[in-house]
């Protein structure tokens, strides 16, 4: 008997539906300082970040490793700061990275320096993920899923209230590399303005291994892992103006990398800048809601 054969566009058509019921159901990690403290959600309330990645969360030196105990993620080391994150094993260009609203592409031909690098820990207020399927609202264009993430939303003093300001300030240390961070967050607003600073700072030396996998070499003992040490400066500022029901809202970041060793990789990153300008306007009408975003980076 001759089977019939299946169209491939019906085939994936299936394969979609089938896939339908979990596959854009995202996960919402929201990040709140002090202490990098984690409250997940989701649309079925199913998905739900491990108490792995809560309680490591203020270890992470750099974005991507705070995806690295969730379902689904994992995260290739590659240099200090600027590790790679994977959804089901698929990562780098096979994603949607998003920083802000806005997709930057790598800018060093060997990716040291991902879109995620930008933005360290403490200057991060909200992280959604997509496993799998990516709606079209988000970007659509990735075959392994989609990592969005967000700064704070700028704070304004209630009403009845003419002024309101907070702040928080963190360490980390980890002794395999003498690897330590500091951070500090700060914000004021009134009724009408906001204005936020975030500052963080992470140095780490070369780790070592269990054991020496290596002989001895220009006088680094065999179980150091060379060329693992890294430092990075990172500073925020954010202002935003509300009235009515829209608010504008103008961020500046600077990065600020001096040295990172990259093991795997037959050369490092010095003297890595990177400035980037963020306008973004948001309002809300009878007739619907109106966003706009325009930004300009310099690396």
């Amino acid at each position: 008997m001759r089977r019939a054969p299946i169209h491939p566009l019906i085939g994936a058509v299936l394969l979609a539906l089938a896939n339908s019921s979990g596959a854009t159901t995202p996960m919402t990690i929201n990040i709140n300082l002090p202490g990098y403290g984690f409250m997940t959600d989701s649309a079925d309330g199913v998905l739900n970040a491990s108490a792995n990645a809560r309680d490591n969360a203020h270890l992470a030196s750099n974005t991507a490793k705070i995806l690295q105990n969730i379902p689904e993620g994992s995260v290739s080391a590659a240099g200090g700061v600027s590790g790679l994150p994977v959804l089901n094993g698929l990562s780098d260009n096979q994603l949607l990275l998003q920083v802000n609203g806005f997709s930057t592409p790598n800018a060093c031909a060997n990716h040291m320096n991902p879109p995620l690098s930008y933005l360290p820990p403490a200057a991060i207020g909200q992280i959604t993920i997509y496993p799998t399927v990516v709606p079209v609202s988000v970007g659509g264009n990735a075959v392994g899923g989609a990592v969005i993430v967000k700064s704070p939303q700028p704070i304004f003093a209630k009403t009845g209230s003419h002024f309101v300001s907070g702040g928080s300030v963190g360490e980390f240390y980890q002794s395999n590399g003498h690897i330590y961070g500091t951070h500090l967050n700060a914000a004021a607003a009134t009724r009408h303005f906001s204005i936020n600073y975030s500052g963080s700072y992470v140095h780490g030396g070369n780790y070592t291994a269990a054991k020496a996998f290596k002989p001895v070499t220009y006088g680094i003992p065999g179980d150091v892992v060379a060329s693992s040490l890294y430092e990075a400066v990172y500073q925020n500022l954010n202002a935003a103006y509300r009235w009515k029901q829209q608010v504008l809202e103008l961020g500046v970041q600077y990065q600020s990398i001096p040295y990172q060793g990259f093991p795997s990789a037959r050369m490092d990153m010095t003297g890595n800048h990177s400035t980037r300008l963020n306008l973004h306007y948001q309002g809300r009408f009878q007739w619907g809601e109106l966003e706009l975003q325009a930004y300009n980076q310099v690396v």
